[in-house]
């Protein structure tokens, strides 16, 4: 709050410095929570199918980071996220971490997907 002076609105282009400057140590270490789930994930589905999944990611258009739309009644992407995660629709996904072993089954259910 004090590296933006309490506003309700944030400029991003550019970041003002004292607000870079309190992110900077949460971006590190969320870089490098990242390193290590991938890492992790790496691990338990194996080298090779861990390096084809990311190969074809890289080439598809979701790699290129930006907004897209789409008609949710065509594509529930929602839906299959959470079917893919052994959840309930009704989950709240931002509340998920609340509950102890919920996040970890459900990530651990995305490795065992078929490809």
């Amino acid at each position: 709050a004090a590296a933006t002076d309490n506003s309700a609105s944030i400029p991003t282009d550019p970041v003002p410095l004292a607000l870079r400057q309190v992110m900077e140590p949460h971006i590190r270490k969320a870089t490098s929570r990242r390193d290590l789930a991938l890492h992790a994930i790496k691990q338990a589905t194996g080298t090779m199918a861990f390096d084809k999944t990311l190969s074809q990611f890289k080439c598809s258009k979701l790699f290129v980071e930006g907004d897209f739309a789409f008609d949710t009644d065509v594509h529930p992407l929602r839906a299959a996220l959470l079917h893919s995660m052994g959840l309930s629709e009704g989950t709240e996904l931002s509340r998920m971490h609340e509950n102890v072993g919920v996040k970890d089954n459900a990530l651990y259910s995305l490795t065992k997907q078929p490809e």
